[in-house]
């Protein structure tokens, strides 16, 4: 990653395993909160985010059948990823000890794309009955 800035997103090569996409559905923001891998290093904590809105990025969530569990599962899986560019922050506007924080990831969909998300949802389910 020699060059590569640690404030934008990386390369990024192949990661889930093959199957069909069932969706791309666009999402208002997603951030994860990878916290824990900070602390105790005596940097400030930071996060990946993408977001539509404030920083004109592109993330969509994808829903893909994974027919054969990939390396994780004997069993078909459905895959829930995200992609699209991203950036790193770092943690300006605490309010409370981020290390304490429960969650690790968040995902934020327009309330209007519901019905789209439960139509591919539903697609997916189809699409694992059939193998």
């Amino acid at each position: 990653m020699k060059g590569q800035s640690l404030l934008l997103s990386p390369p990024r090569g192949r990661r889930i395993p093959p199957g069909p996409i069932i969706a791309r559905i666009p999402l208002e923001s997603a951030k994860a909160y990878p916290i824990r891998i900070w602390q105790g290093l005596g940097h400030n904590p930071r996060i990946a985010y993408s977001d539509r809105n404030s920083h004109n990025e592109d993330p969509k969530l994808n829903i893909k059948v994974v027919p054969g569990g990939g390396k994780t599962a004997p069993h078909p899986q459905l895959a829930l990823y995200v992609d699209g560019p991203y950036h790193v922050e770092s943690l300006g506007y605490l309010k409370t000890d981020p290390f304490k924080w429960k969650t690790w990831m968040e995902v934020h969909l327009d309330a209007r794309d519901l019905d789209q998300l439960i139509h591919y949802l539903i697609m997916a389910r189809q699409e694992l009955e059939r193998q």
